[in-house]
């Protein structure tokens, strides 16, 4: 066998098989977006980023639910409040 008919073998072997390329999905199924507990995704960013730095004690990660929960969908004056 040489290197020309192996590779026509191989390719006719991959086009008949799993590995051939995949029709592309329908434009309505999407990934899903990570749950956020905000509509808002600064609202979100900021607290996750705040509780992961609860680790190295830079947050309490109790008063930070605390204050997570009080906060309105997307209203800013309500996260400066608490």
């Amino acid at each position: 066998m040489n290197r020309r008919s192996f590779l026509a073998f191989g390719a006719a072997a991959a086009a008949s098989s799993s590995l051939a390329p995949t029709p592309p999905q329908q434009a309505g199924a999407q990934k899903a977006a990570p749950e956020s507990p905000f509509t808002d995704p600064d609202f979100g960013y900021a607290a996750l980023n705040t509780l992961g730095h609860a680790y190295y004690r830079a947050a309490d990660p109790g008063k930070l639910l605390a204050l997570v929960s009080t906060i309105k969908a997307g209203d800013f004056e309500s996260a400066w409040a608490g």
